[in-house]
């Protein structure tokens, strides 16, 4: 199998989110949430923290209706809480109380 993406370590993609407009009060956080969820996983919360693409923009037939940058104000802590909220619910869902 051939890969097209260079291997990055959790500084750099710290460094890619930031340079993309999510904000990271708490590097070490940062680092330890990467660390727990992953990076391609933490994709799932930190989408609806992206900036929606102009209508002439969109591209329904590929599903591309965010733009690659955050919303003005989006933070890493954001995208925490949202996972650490969904995992909550997820637990208190399959222990049925």
């Amino acid at each position: 199998m051939h890969f097209t993406k260079a291997f990055k370590e959790r500084e750099d993609l710290i460094t890619d989110l930031a340079e993309a407009g999510l904000k990271i009060p708490n590097h070490a956080r940062a680092v330890g949430f990467l660390t727990r969820v992953g990076y391609h996983r933490s994709g799932a919360y930190r989408y609806v923290f992206r900036e929606l693409l102009p209508a002439d923009q969109i591209n329904a037939a590929m599903r591309e209706y965010r733009a690659a940058t955050y919303m003005a104000g989006a933070s890493i802590d954001h995208v925490i809480t949202l996972e650490e909220f969904d995992m909550k619910l997820a637990r208190i869902c399959l222990d049925g109380t």
